[in-house]
């Protein structure tokens, strides 16, 4: 039997429909994790948003994140501290897979917010920190690579 143009024809043919279900078997495979359960309604409250980098960025020190041996330091503005009622929270926004996210709610006093390394698992982090006083809110983001030791 020699090979001629219509094996050739099925043969491309056949290789393609495997390619084609294998890329479908590998679609369904993929993790589909949502940059937030709301986007919505973070989509309409944006402007707020704005208005919280705005804030932020008018302190007269700004928000610092660094990494220490066993632990990921916040540190707060005295500023920002000096308002009333302050209350925020800290997003470890693990882009990849939102099993990995992380919260934290602010402790009110110190200036300095500890979050241990044990929390975080290695990998990019978009660190995310809102905080809300009494009559204004600051958002600050900072990436993040951490690496277990």
């Amino acid at each position: 039997m020699k090979f001629n143009w219509g094996h050739g024809i099925a043969l491309f043919i056949l290789a393609f429909v495997g390619f084609i279900i294998f890329m479908v078997a590998k679609a369904f495979q993929t993790s589909t994790d949502l940059t937030a359960e709301n986007y919505y309604s973070q989509e309409l409250a944006y402007g707020e948003r704005i208005d919280a980098i705005s804030n932020a960025a008018k302190l007269k020190q700004p928000m610092t994140l660094s990494m220490e041996d066993d632990q990921v330091v916040l540190e707060l503005p005295a500023d920002l501290m000096e308002q009333k009622g302050i209350q925020g929270e800290i997003h470890f926004y693990r882009p990849d897979n939102a099993e990995l996210d992380y919260k934290q709610r602010l402790n009110p006093k110190p200036a300095l917010q500890y979050i241990p390394h044990s929390k975080l698992i290695s990998g990019n982090y978009s660190v995310r920190v809102l905080v809300k006083g009494e009559n204004k809110t600051f958002y600050f983001e900072q990436n993040l690579t951490f690496t277990n030791k």
